[in-house]
């Protein structure tokens, strides 16, 4: 950047985009999480993580309810059924909204410094 001026590059751009994208389906995000779940130890991760990190976190959240309204079941339980470790935290993580994962580290940032 050159003092003054600023330079935009347009083939460069994010890859999400907000709540109001004409590329947003809930719908048929859920159904491809449900496909991959179903598999149960098979699960294809891979498509776990190309739908959640596709989105935002509002998306993700509409796309939880778009699951539970098309399947009648709860994403967040299907996923701990069939996933574990790290990655399980993670994904977890992805599905919280914002507002509960920001006080959920808050509080455990401030738990760990009482211990040194």
């Amino acid at each position: 950047m050159v003092e003054g001026k600023t330079f935009v590059c347009e083939e460069f751009h994010g890859t999400i985009n907000g709540p109001d994208d004409e590329d947003f389906h809930p719908e048929e995000a859920s159904k491809s999480l449900r496909q991959a779940l179903e598999a149960g130890i098979q699960c294809d991760d891979k498509v776990l993580i190309q739908v959640l990190l596709k989105h935002d976190n509002f998306q993700r959240q509409k796309i939880a309810a778009a699951y539970e309204g098309q399947y009648d079941r709860i994403l967040v339980d299907d996923v701990e059924e069939v996933l574990g470790g790290f990655f399980l935290d993670c994904i977890l993580a992805l599905l919280q909204p914002a507002h509960l994962y920001s006080t959920k580290m808050l509080h455990y940032a401030i738990s760990v410094s009482f211990l040194f």
